[in-house]
């Protein structure tokens, strides 16, 4: 008890002046000289620099302005923003994905420069870009990106083929116009699509463990070689009479 006495004691006689004092000074943030305000108008971020932005990632201030330019029709302007935010590194797989498929369709959509000068890079983006390709769905993006490459640029049989897929893995019309085939043609095909896929009755199976109808195509893993080999030559055999105008297109496939 004595102990703690004394210990109060000392305690209580604690003076305020015996405190040292802060002296920090906290801003005076009512003062209008500290206060900045953000220019959030548009097209703010082609008025500024990523390093006067505190806070600010520049990876997102360059893909703002990049897809800024690619909006506007601005296809040379936004390459080389693509290509700044490629170059900064520090991306994962699907953002460098992302990336390389938006260079890509730039310089695609850049009618002004001739097509063999970019030609260089469109090879060079392709086998980038290929590699990266993980699921299935982003393998159909793959695909479509490269049935829109100018035919000189890429061979004709890599047209071909990439539009063998698309037609064998989607069933959208768009990619069956790629033949150049009448519509006659074109609906009798697609009444063909799905003729040998077998029918699975609700009763026997559990709904609840499917997944959604907008995955059921796009998930899963990429197709490997062999399977895109396999897709192509049932294809071949099951539409051949579509190509009957194309036999020595064909014979040079062989």
């Amino acid at each position: 008890m004595a102990i703690q006495e004394n210990f109060l004691d000392s305690f209580y006689c604690l003076d305020l002046d015996d405190i040292e004092p802060v002296s920090e000074q906290k801003p005076n943030c009512s003062k209008l000289s500290n206060y900045t305000a953000f220019d959030n108008s548009d097209e703010w971020f082609l008025k500024t620099t990523p390093e006067n932005i505190d806070g600010l990632d520049k990876r997102e201030f360059l893909h703002s302005v990049a897809s800024y330019y690619y909006s506007n029709g601005k296809f040379a302007l936004a390459y080389e923003k693509f290509c700044e935010l490629l170059n900064v590194g520090g991306h994962n797989r699907a953002c460098r994905l992302s990336i390389l498929d938006s260079m890509i369709r730039c310089l695609i959509k850049e009618t002004s420069q001739n097509l063999d000068s970019i030609k260089p890079s469109l090879e060079q983006h392709l086998q980038e870009i290929e590699p990266l390709v993980s699921t299935y769905g982003e393998q159909l993006q793959f695909w479509e990106l490269k049935a829109s490459i100018p035919h000189h640029i890429v061979s004709n049989f890599e047209i071909f083929k990439t539009t063998v897929l698309l037609c064998s893995s989607c069933d959208c019309s768009k990619f069956w116009r790629l033949f150049e085939k009448i519509p006659s043609e074109i609906t009798e095909a697609r009444k063909h699509v799905c003729f040998d896929l077998e029918k699975i009755s609700s009763e026997c199976t559990n709904l609840a463990d499917q997944p959604p109808p907008h995955k059921v195509k796009n998930t899963g893993s990429a197709r490997n070689r062999q399977e895109q080999e396999k897709i192509f030559e049932d294809f071949m055999k099951k539409f051949s009479w579509l190509f009957v105008d194309n036999v020595n297109f064909l014979n040079g496939l062989k």
